[in-house]
């Protein structure tokens, strides 16, 4: 996808602190904004942080391309997506 693999750094217990259910929009987060990174920033290289904060309960998905960053003339349909798969889950996201 990018032309090279994405530096990915995992920080936590993911796999038992995740519940399935965010699991599967976190995957589909992550898919998008690597997409994302790709077709709209032009990025031939990224990096990837997936944590975990037991003590905050939070999960932290960041992704990071070496790209000129998002035109903004382009509709942001994918970050659309992103925010609506986290607001039923009184979650945010921020775009860099």
């Amino acid at each position: 996808m990018l032309g090279v693999k994405p530096k990915i750094t995992l920080i936590g217990p993911l796999r038992s602190a995740i519940l399935v259910e965010l699991s599967d929009d976190a995957l589909a987060t992550l898919r998008e904004s690597l997409s994302n990174v790709v077709r709209n920033a032009e990025a031939d290289a990224g990096d990837v942080l997936v944590g975990v904060d037991m003590t905050a309960k939070t999960l932290t998905i960041q992704v990071e391309g070496s790209g000129v960053g998002i035109d903004p003339h382009v509709t942001p349909g994918g970050h659309a997506t992103v925010v609506r798969r986290s607001q039923p889950r009184g979650t945010t996201f921020t775009p860099a």
